[in-house]
């Protein structure tokens, strides 16, 4: 995943030492009134898979630089088989999307259509329609869903809860088409002094730890080609090696 220039907030999946903080997410009076009985459970339950490495759903917190904040679920949609494809109205990969914001003090900001659209760009670039199914009384997730660019298919009623549900779904080539910024993928690195330089720069103002530098040393014969050697990067009192070659030579006897 490549961080665009303009990105506010970052991704990573839950581990253990975030699970106490996810729970206490669930049970702030702001989220316990959309996530809920079967529902809250199934939350709990499959979160726990996941940590175990036996879920089918993906589970990560949203960081505004160190500070985590935000939930999100996904799950693929395992078409044809999987129910959900009927609410499906492209060929390729979909997934259901869920969250929420976790800290109070990121509530009211207008950060939520962000947080969505830089997750879906960063996260899954490649995905072609995402699914979104809030609790039809719930107003404010719905416009939030509008502004990302969701669009109301219908409505039904889940099977972990007795009310009434809206399915949304957006089209992954108009948020894409739309996005402040966009992600390229490349067999090479064109740009990897960049990359290299916003690391280092990030890295010596925050921890003022020195810059990432990439190094090689060739070994040549007397006629000056090149026999061997060795190539990577020193970051952070470590060294990282990237390749590593010495010819083969033919011993000759005596």
């Amino acid at each position: 995943m490549i961080k665009a220039e303009n990105q506010k907030f970052h991704f990573q999946p839950v581990d253990q030492a975030h699970r106490s903080l996810v729970h206490h997410w669930l049970k702030q009076p702001h989220v316990a009134k959309w996530f809920y009985g079967r529902g809250l459970q199934n939350t709990f339950n499959h979160l726990d898979d996941f940590l175990k490495g036996s879920s089918k759903g993906q589970y990560r917190i949203g960081f505004d630089q160190e500070q985590p904040f935000a939930f999100l679920i996904t799950s693929i949609v395992e078409k044809p088989n999987d129910e959900l494809t009927k609410w499906c109205t492209k060929k390729g990969t979909a997934i259901t999307l869920d969250l929420l914001i976790g800290e109070t003090d990121y509530l009211g900001k207008g950060l939520s259509h962000i947080v969505i659209q830089e997750f879906l760009l960063s996260q899954f670039p490649n995905v072609v329609e995402v699914l979104i199914d809030p609790e039809a009384t719930n107003s404010h997730a719905i416009h939030i869903y509008k502004k990302v660019g969701f669009t109301v298919l219908g409505e039904f009623i889940p099977s972990h809860s007795p009310h009434l549900h809206y399915m949304m779904r957006l089209d992954m080539e108009k948020l894409t088409s739309n996005a402040p910024y966009h992600l390229e993928r490349y067999d090479a690195i064109p740009h990897e002094e960049t990359l290299f330089r916003g690391i280092s720069e990030e890295a010596f103002q925050t921890k003022g730890l020195p810059p990432i530098q990439p190094f090689s040393v060739f070994i040549k014969d007397q006629k000056q080609n090149v026999v061997g050697g060795i190539s990577g990067t020193t970051f952070y009192g470590s060294l990282y090696v990237d390749s590593l070659f010495m010819e083969k030579k033919e011993e000759v006897s005596s």
